[in-house]
């Protein structure tokens, strides 16, 4: 039998959804603040409304990724109970599928990501951060060459999304292709000028290039963005399967002097240039 249609939502929810959405995909502490509000809004003005839900779960997974608000434990608490609750409410909803494969992402159950990433395209064959989900999570467990396809593929139907390009690099990276890493990387910048991890990323790249003083003075530009970040945490949020792939990040920087070798307990930024 057939599932009954579910009501749309009240016309304010489903505008406060539509609004907090838009600033979900911003990417800053400010905004997600903003979202957070828009969104919990939506969910008090109906309480089934299931893409709201997955809404509020990104926005938690970028809280808990960055630092920026409480506990990031408690972040990942709450994105997570979101994204399940979105699932239970409408398990036809594409957004639904892609916040839980987004968690399942972040706890490191990558065959569990991927199957929800590929439910999301099954009901929304053009849904491009499915697509990008997809590519992330076989990134990550180290299927390369089909990554590459399914980020090219998010870039395509979504230009405008800059993170698209971020994660695109990161592939780029991972086969150590660090020059049209970097290219990408700086592509992104210039879209994003806020943007903390991309630097870091592209100052790992100028290590394994060689280009110390180019990654110095993005690592110092990291923490004019970003004075909380953490390369530690950041590491603790990269869910590789494979060791070897995340030390290479590590290596760049180590590469480059920016952050401490195996033992050593010094801190993770550079002591500026004094001119």
């Amino acid at each position: 039998m057939a599932s009954k249609a579910r009501p749309p939502p009240p016309r304010e929810a489903y505008d406060c959804y539509l609004r907090g959405r838009q600033l979900l995909r911003e990417r800053s502490a400010e905004r997600n603040r903003e979202a957070r509000t828009l969104l919990e809004r939506a969910i008090e003005l109906d309480g089934r409304f299931s893409d709201a839900f997955a809404a509020l779960a990104g926005v938690h997974v970028l809280d808990y990724v960055n630092r920026w608000r409480g506990p990031a434990e408690e972040s990942r608490r709450l994105s997570r109970a979101a994204a399940e609750r979105a699932v239970a409410l409408d398990d036809r909803s594409a957004n639904a599928h892609w916040a839980l494969g987004l968690i399942h992402m972040g706890d490191n159950q990558l065959e569990r990501a991927i199957a929800e990433a590929r439910e999301a395209l099954a009901l929304d064959p053009n849904f491009a951060v499915a697509h990008s989900l997809l590519g992330q999570a076989l990134y990550y467990a180290g299927q390369s060459e089909d990554a590459l396809q399914s980020l090219s593929t998010a870039v395509r139907l979504d230009p405008y999304n800059d993170l698209f390009l971020h994660l695109l690099a990161h592939v780029h990276f991972g086969n150590e292709q660090y020059e049209e890493a970097a290219a990408t990387l700086k592509r992104r910048i210039l879209r994003k000028p806020d943007t903390d991890l991309s630097r870091v990323l592209l100052a790992s790249c100028c290590g394994h290039l060689g280009r110390t003083d180019e990654a110095r003075a993005l690592w110092c530009e990291v923490f004019q963005v970003n004075p909380s970040y953490s390369f530690e945490h950041h590491q603790s949020t990269l869910p590789f399967r494979y060791p070897r792939d995340l030390a290479r990040i590590a290596e760049g920087l180590r590469a480059a002097g920016l952050i401490p070798s195996v033992g050593d307990q010094s801190g993770e930024r550079p002591v500026p240039d004094p001119a």
